[in-house]
């Protein structure tokens, strides 16, 4: 009696048969390519942001290093006369070419005044009409600056801005409406300010009052022209961030200070840091600021994002006039 072959296993016959996802790895795998996208999704506002800050911060520095070149030639004791004081300190006050009138009497920052003679605004006059560049309307600078009794040479900031709100800047921006209006687009406004500072844990907090406070928006920057208390941070730079709506109290508003332009106090007579001797900004200090444009013909409207792109300070010769 013979054997018969063995018979083939009918599971082997065909291709073998492979298990499905279920449906919780499914889920598992969409969610982490959502997540994914997500963040790829996020990178792209936060470049483009990056992109457009970096061209600005190039495009402020052309602006200034031009702008540098043109106020040496027209710096003469007339135009830029030596600044002073206007708290009982002996450092001089930071203030705009346009407060300084024909008869090189010093007006203090804030609405400012029209000349005894009516004839015009020295060193405005003397500036006005370079101020917009001739290449590119839609970019301006506007200048500020303070200088030493006696001194041969001024301090100027540079404001670099560009319209946010139109094509281009026109002669309107650098004209006010009425010799004393002080509704010039391009004229830097006074605004009182206080700082605090928040310490390591907080973020400093700038209380912004006064008439013009409706120019101060995210980006500005703000020069303290009068420190209220002892003249040291005449000069000194600061940039506006958030707006802190949670904070306003009445007619006050208060922002956070930008990141990276951060209030520090100076350190008093011992020199350190941190003690209770330290030199603080003024409660209540004057600062000069271009921020938002205004509506041309309405010195009380202000309207978009702020026209500022970038500042810088140096020092430029003056010559006997």
């Amino acid at each position: 009696m013979t054997r018969g072959l063995p018979q083939p296993d009918p599971r082997a016959a065909g291709p073998r048969r492979r298990g499905g996802y279920s449906f919780v790895e499914v889920m598992f795998a969409v969610v982490v390519l959502g997540i994914g996208f997500i963040m790829i999704a996020a990178i792209f506002p936060v470049g483009i942001q990056q992109a457009q800050a970096t061209s600005e911060e190039s495009s402020a520095a052309v602006i200034s290093r031009g702008a540098v070149l043109y106020l040496q030639s027209v710096a003469t004791e007339r135009n830029m006369p030596r600044t002073e004081p206007t708290t009982a300190t002996s450092r001089p006050a930071l203030v705009s070419a346009f407060n300084i009138p024909d008869d090189t009497t010093i007006t203090p920052p804030g609405p400012p005044t029209p000349p005894a003679n009516a004839a015009g605004r020295g060193a405005w006059d003397a500036v006005k009409g370079n101020l917009i560049l001739p290449d590119n309307p839609r970019r301006a600078f506007v200048p500020l600056y303070k200088r030493e009794n006696g001194a041969s040479t001024a301090q100027v900031w540079l404001i670099a801005v560009e319209a946010r709100a139109r094509s281009a800047y026109e002669a309107s921006d650098l004209v006010p409406s009425a010799p004393a209006a002080g509704d010039a687009n391009l004229q830097p406004r006074t605004i009182t300010v206080t700082i605090s500072d928040g310490g390591t844990t907080a973020p400093d907090i700038v209380e912004v009052s006064g008439p013009n406070q409706a120019t101060v928006g995210e980006g500005a920057y703000f020069v303290i022209s009068d420190d209220s208390d002892s003249g040291t941070f005449n000069g000194r730079i600061y940039r506006v961030g958030i707006r802190r709506q949670d904070m306003d109290s009445g007619t006050t508003q208060f922002w956070e200070l930008a990141p990276g332009g951060d209030y520090v106090p100076e350190a008093g007579l011992d020199g350190v840091l941190g003690n209770a001797d330290d030199v603080n900004v003024g409660a209540a200090s004057a600062a000069l600021i271009v921020g938002r444009e205004r509506v041309l013909g309405n010195p009380t409207e202000f309207q978009g994002t702020v026209q500022d792109i970038g500042i810088y300070t140096t020092f430029i010769p003056v010559r006997p006039q």
